[in-house]
Order: C-alpha cells, then structure tokens, then sequence
C-alpha cells in the first residue's frame, strides 16, 4: 500500500488517514479502509486511488460482488492517470478477473514497459489460462532472465503442466530445497514418472518443514499408489489443520475408502459448504444412490 510523504500540517493529517486505512485493509476491514482512503483522496492525494482500488480488489474475494472488480479498475485508471505506474499491474490482474484478457494483457505490458518485471510471471499466467503455451513460456523465461523472484519455480510448474519431464526436472531440482512450491511439483513429477520411492522422500520433506504444498501430492501417493490409507489420513488432517481447505474433499474420500462412510459425509458436508464442487458431486452422488 502506498504512503504520504509528511510535509507540514495538512500533510500530517493526510499521512494519519493513510494509516488508518491502510490498518483497517490489514484488519480485512475494508469498508473502513474505503472511507478513509476517500477522506486523503479528497484532501488532494490522488495516487491513494491505488489503494482504494486495492481495497475494492480484496473485498471483490470475499462479496464476489463485480461492482467491486469494476470500481477497483477505475479506481487504478484514475492512480495512473496521477502517476501510480504500480497501478499497471493491479489493473491488469483486476482486468482478467472480468475476463477482459486482451485488455488485462495490454496492462501487463504497460507494468513491463513501467519496470515492473514481476508482471512478467502474470503475463505468463494469463497467457497459460488461455492455453497460450508459446507466448507463456517466453514470459517465464524472460522472468527468470530479469531476476523475478519464484520465476524458475513458475517455469518450472508450466514445463511439468506441459509434460516436458525432463525440462521441468532441471529446473525444480534445483529449486526445491527452498521453494515450496517446486518441492511439491518435482514430487508430483517423480510421481508422474515412476519414481515413488524419491518422490516419498521429497514430499516428506516439505511434509516435515510443514508445507502445505507437498500435502496433497504426499497424500495422493500414499492414497493411490502406496496403498497406505493410514499415512494418507495422517497427511490430510495435518494439512487441513493448516488451513488447507482443497484437503478436506481428499480426506473424505480417504475415509470413504476405509469404510469409514458417516466420517466421509462430514468431511464433505464441510467442504461443500465451503464451495468445493467436487465435495458437492461426491454428496449428491452418495444422496442419488439412497433414494
């Protein structure tokens, strides 16, 4: 979020509201920080339109409400036309949410030109979304070029999504002992080509540093190809106790499987009430076949 340089007075005033907003986005309270970031727009600072449309942004994840992805755009258009450049980036991703992808690509482009190299890695997922295979690679690599940081895991990700193993393998090799994210998909690789024994190894590792990344792919192993239910369980509730919530569908079906069919219907009963689609399936699958 941006701040205000204090300069007198006015500005001391101006800098509070700042604060206060800027607070209250962080407390997830964003009406207050809508109005508060009003108050420094009216008293002359016109770049806080980047925060404004930060707040409309972030609580468009929690109405789903697209007044809100339609007043963060203006609210970006209105911080660049005072200069924010930062604002390129978020207007872009703002863009794609309404699925304006030409337009959200044109904005990304405009954050490169501005300096932002990390658009680079949202240019190359919007680009992958629309199965842009050629035109997303070259914006990961020209982001691993220019130093953007997880670019190589993000390389990486898109080489194993497109089947190029080997590729994908030197990339996240490298990687994997402090990225997460990388751990887990050169799991899944190892997975994918048959080397279960490292790919327990690897997984379990990021299982012991408590990342919820290597969960699900170290559950589905020990779920589809190991034949170890009990294991599976173990990583799955250790997952979900983390705040994964894609885990709790595949700990219903892991109880299921285990007979454990009443413990199974909770679970997703919890994950359909969440919005997980395939706990809903599941349910309406098990409820057609009582009827």
């Amino acid at each position: 979020m941006s701040g205000t340089q204090n300069d007198g007075s006015a500005a001391d005033a101006e800098l509070d509201l700042v604060d206060a907003g800027n607070a209250a986005y962080d407390e997830g309270d964003f009406d207050t920080a809508e109005r508060f970031f009003r108050r420094a727009i009216d008293a002359g600072d016109l770049t806080m339109h980047l925060n404004l449309g930060n707040t409309f942004a972030e609580r468009y994840e929690t109405t789903e409400d697209p007044a809100d992805l339609a007043k963060a755009a203006e609210s970006y258009r209105i911080a660049l036309d005072a200069g924010e450049t930062d604002a390129w980036r978020n207007l872009g991703m703002v863009l794609d949410k309404m699925g304006r992808t030409d337009a959200a690509i044109e904005a990304m482009r405009s954050a490169i030109a501005a300096g932002d190299q990390d658009a680079l890695l949202l240019l190359g997922y919007i680009f992958e979304e629309q199965d842009d295979a050629a035109s997303a690679e070259k914006a990961y690599r020209d982001a691993v070029a220019g130093g953007c940081e997880f670019a190589d895991a993000a390389l990486g990700s898109f080489l194993l999504n497109e089947d190029r193993m080997d590729e994908a393998e030197s990339v996240l090799r490298p990687i994997a002992g402090n990225q997460p994210d990388a751990r887990a998909d050169l799991g899944t690789l190892l997975i994918r080509t048959d080397r279960l024994a490292e790919a327990e190894q690897v997984l379990r590792a990021g299982f012991g540093a408590g990342e919820v990344e290597s969960m699900i792919p170290l559950a589905n192993l020990y779920h589809e190809d190991l034949d170890d239910l009990d294991q599976a369980e173990e990583v799955l509730r250790t997952a979900v106790s983390l705040g994964e919530l894609n885990a709790i569908n595949n700990l219903a079906v892991v109880l299921w499987d285990q007979g454990r069919e009443a413990e199974a219907i909770e679970q997703w009963t919890l994950a359909a009430d969440g919005g997980d689609e395939l706990a809903v399936s599941a349910l309406e699958e098990i409820h057609a076949g009582t009827d």
